[in-house]
């Protein structure tokens, strides 16, 4: 005769039912298709235990075996499977605010190689010995692309500044 499943006050199988369901839920798995998928990794399931395992009072154990086949079934390490979602949640949110200051500290760098190379540009196209032939060939490759595009965005920006500094021509 099995052991009834008294309350526990250890969380972790509290965290483990929530991910198994939040995993579930990401992918629009009912119940049997998780026992399928289960089942396809050679651990049978019934959906009704996977049920009693996400809603249960108190939930349906889970043995090592099962713990594995989750593991598998949702491609998540078995340690991402035992702790708080919440916890993931915030490791995550560290994860893409530093991701999100790293690319934004990459994009203030190459706005400034950007604007040293046009100035550059500028420079060689106000060159005496050869500079009209530049700023002939910056604006034969300006028209020959699209001006929407990043590059002819670019470019049209170099002609605007080429042209300014005609104007202005102390630029630093």
């Amino acid at each position: 005769m099995p052991r009834p499943n008294t309350e526990r006050s250890i969380q972790v199988e509290k965290f483990l039912a929530r991910r198994i369901e939040e995993l579930r839920a990401e992918r629009k798995w009912t119940y049997r298709d998780l026992a399928k998928e289960m089942g396809d990794v050679g651990c049978a399931i019934e959906p009704s235990a996977l049920q009693k395992i996400e809603k249960g009072t108190p939930p349906r154990r889970i043995v090592v075996n099962e713990l594995v086949a989750f593991a598998t079934v949702f491609s998540v390490d078995i340690a991402d499977l035992l702790v708080s979602p919440d916890y993931l949640r915030e490791v995550q949110f560290q994860r893409d605010l530093q991701e999100g200051m790293d690319l934004s500290k990459e994009i203030s760098q190459l706005e400034l190689r950007r604007i040293d190379i046009t100035w550059r540009l500028v420079d060689l196209c106000r060159a005496q010995d050869n500079g009209a032939t530049f700023e002939a060939a910056l604006r034969h490759e300006a028209a020959s692309i699209d001006s929407n595009s990043p590059g002819g965005e670019y470019l049209q920006s170099v002609i605007l500044d080429l042209e300014r500094d005609r104007k202005e021509p102390d630029h630093g």
